[in-house]
């Protein structure tokens, strides 16, 4: 009977230190990523794509889905405009039709909201990918708008705004 009580402590603190060691292993080691694999047809092709995409630049698509204007980026999306069928007032955020561009850096997206159907004008905002804010369009300091039909849009090479009417 000697040393049993030693020998107790010494197997519950030996079990800490493998159990430390696993945890350690298990969560410390190994980075753990989400990944939305329900755009992908097998789990291999989005491991080996999604591994790709991280040595190089994300892709940013924008489309128009049956809540609203959407970005999609690193499989996230994030809404940036409401679609009103009708049933909320129409105020900014939320739009009938919506136009949209985005630039060739894939930074900012241009869209214009047509807030009413018997409207044809349109307000006009640049969203911000990275900083994840949209900003009314300004000229010279005055909020402007445009008919949603008659105006067209382009990104200069310097990443500028042109808009004609």
């Amino acid at each position: 009977m000697e040393g049993t009580r030693h020998e107790r402590v010494v197997v519950l603190i030996t079990a800490y230190i493998i159990g430390f060691i696993t945890a350690y292993i298990a969560f410390g080691v190994i980075k753990v990523q989400e990944f939305d694999y329900s755009s992908f047809t097998n789990q291999s092709s989005a491991v080996i794509t999604s591994q790709k995409q991280d040595d190089q630049h994300h892709e940013v698509f924008v489309a128009e889905d049956a809540e609203g204007l959407v970005v999609i980026k690193n499989n996230k999306r994030t809404l940036i405009s409401v679609k009103n069928n009708g049933d909320l007032p129409p105020e900014e955020g939320t739009y009938i039709s919506v136009v949209y561009k985005i630039s060739p850096d894939q930074e900012k997206i241009y869209f214009c909201e047509q807030p009413l159907e018997e409207s044809d004008a349109c307000r006009p905002y640049i969203y911000s990918i990275e900083d994840n804010i949209t900003y009314p369009v300004t000229i010279n300091g005055e909020r402007v708008a445009f008919s949603i039909n008659d105006h067209s849009v382009e990104w200069s090479d310097e990443g500028e705004l042109l808009i004609e009417e």
